[in-house]
Order: C-alpha cells, then sequence, then structure tokens
C-alpha cells in the first residue's frame, strides 16, 4: 500500500539533529579521552632534536599539521588502533548503538544497514580519529619546534 503523504526530509526533523547532536559531542568526547591517553605516553623522540616533544600527543600534532610522514603512517596506526579500540570498548551499548548511527552519517556510510540495535565499531574508531585528527591539526604547536618553524 502506498501513501499519498508528502515525503518528510529527515535530515532537518528535530530527532535526526538531536541525534547528530548527541553523536557529535559524544566522538568529540571520546576523542578527547584518546587525546589524554597520548599526553601520558612520553615522546617517542622520532622527530630527533628538531621537536621539543614531551609526548606522543606533541609528535602527533605535528606529524599532523607537518606530515605526513609515509615512514610513521603504521607506527602511528600502532598507538592509535588499540588506543581508540580501548576508549570505544568501554561505550554502553545502548550509546554504541547511537554511535554507530552518528558515525555512518558523519562518514557518509549511507549504504550500511544500521538497523535496530546494530553496532559498527569500526565506524565508531573511523569518527573518532577524524575528531583526534580535527584537534591536532587545531593545536598550535610553535612552541614545539627547536627550528623557529611551526
Amino acid at each position: 500500500m502506498t501513501s499519498d503523504a508528502p515525503v518528510r526530509d529527515c535530515w532537518s526533523c528535530p530527532t535526526h539533529r538531536a541525534a547528530r547532536r548527541f553523536s557529535a559531542t559524544a566522538h568529540a568526547r571520546l576523542a578527547r579521552k584518546v587525546v589524554f591517553r597520548l599526553q601520558r605516553l612520553a615522546a617517542s623522540g622520532v622527530f630527533g632534536d628538531d621537536l621539543r616533544a614531551k609526548s606522543v600527543w606533541d609528535e602527533y600534532c605535528y606529524e599532523a599539521q607537518h606530515g605526513p610522514t609515509d615512514a610513521l603512517t603504521s607506527a602511528w596506526d600502532q598507538v592509535l588502533t588499540p588506543t581508540i579500540a580501548s576508549v570505544v570498548a568501554r561505550l554502553p551499548r545502548e550509546e554504541a548503538v547511537l554511535l554507530s548511527i552518528g558515525a555512518a552519517w558523519d562518514l557518509e556510510e549511507f549504504e550500511l544497514d544500521l538497523g535496530d540495535g546494530v553496532v559498527a565499531p569500526e565506524l565508531i574508531r573511523s569518527n573518532v580519529l577524524r575528531y583526534i585528527d580535527q584537534i591536532a591539526m587545531d593545536r598550535r604547536i610553535e612552541r614545539l619546534s627547536g627550528l623557529g618553524f611551526g
């Protein structure tokens, strides 16, 4: 049976807007938790004396703004992937369902079927990484450079 009722623009409905706002806030919160953990890891020294980094987070911000350095891609993956996964794994199921939907919207993964109660941790992790990268790009890192650039 078909309906003659007009199709509503779901993207602008109050429920959809509220879910998107919740998702954005929650993904940003998770990203800050990962940043906090990276700030607690002593700098690796990967950039040598060129950078006065105190933490892995300092190094990541520098890399985000001056990279990518192909040789470091797998190293960053080895640090970030388990850290993000650990933070995401602690989410209550109900929140993970909402964040899966929000991440699918943010990452434009519209073809995925995220029906009743589906959790997509890989989408949440990808979206958290997107927020981490934005935080890293926005950080002022001039003080880190021993060479006067930054």
